[in-house]
C-alpha cells in the first residue's frame, strides 16, 4: 500500500491487531454471474469450494453483492505453512457451495500481507464447466448466444456451465 516516509518523515505502519504488516496490500476478488441460469450447490463437485491462492491473507476486509437481497457465499480465509521454507506461509479465500443468481456480482476485499503477485484460483470444483480466458462481456454476440448456458467470471476466468 505504501513504500515511503509519511510527511514528517515518520514511517508509516499498518498492523492489524498486534500485528504489524510487512507489505500490506488491498485486493479485490470479483466473483460474478452474467450467465443464463444459476449456479447452484449441487454444482460444487463433493461439496468443495472454490479456493483462491493470494499469498497471505491477513483479514477479509469487506464482501458486498449486487444485488443486494442475493444471498452471499459463506467465505472463509485458508493458510498453510511451506514446507521447506522456514515457516513461511501461504493462504487464500474459500468460497463455500452457495447459490450464485444470474446475474450477481460479489465483491470481496481483502488485506493482504505479502509481495504483489497474481492472485490464482487454485481449486474450481463446478461440475460441467468450461473455462476460458476471455472476459464475457468481450465475447461476440453470436459466440455468447453459441455458449448458452449459465456462466460464472472469476477474476480472469471465463467460465460456463453446460446443462
Amino acid at each position: 500500500m505504501f513504500n515511503r516516509p509519511a510527511g514528517d518523515g515518520a514511517l508509516l505502519n499498518v498492523s492489524l491487531g498486534t500485528t504489524r504488516l510487512t507489505n500490506p496490500r488491498v485486493v479485490e476478488l470479483v466473483i460474478s454471474n452474467p450467465g443464463d441460469r444459476d449456479v447452484t450447490p449441487p454444482m460444487f463437485h463433493e461439496a468443495k469450494p472454490i479456493k483462491f491462492d493470494f499469498d497471505a491473507v491477513a483479514a477479509v476486509l469487506h464482501v458486498a453483492t449486487d444485488p443486494a437481497n442475493a444471498l452471499l457465499p459463506e467465505i472463509t480465509t485458508w493458510q498453510e505453512i511451506i514446507r521447506g521454507t522456514g515457516g513461511r506461509h501461504k493462504g487464500g479465500l474459500l468460497i463455500e457451495p452457495a447459490h450464485l443468481r444470474r446475474g450477481q456480482t460479489i465483491t470481496v476485499t481483502v488485506l493482504i500481507d505479502g509481495e504483489e503477485k497474481p492472485v490464482h484460483c487454485v481449486q474450481f470444483p463446478l461440475i460441467d464447466v468450461e473455462q476460458s480466458n476471455v472476459r464475457p462481456g468481450s465475447l461476440s454476440r453470436e459466440t455468447a448466444n453459441a455458449l448458452d448456458g449459465a456462466s460464472l467470471y472469476i477474476g480472469p476466468f471465463g467460465i460456463r456451465v453446460g446443462r
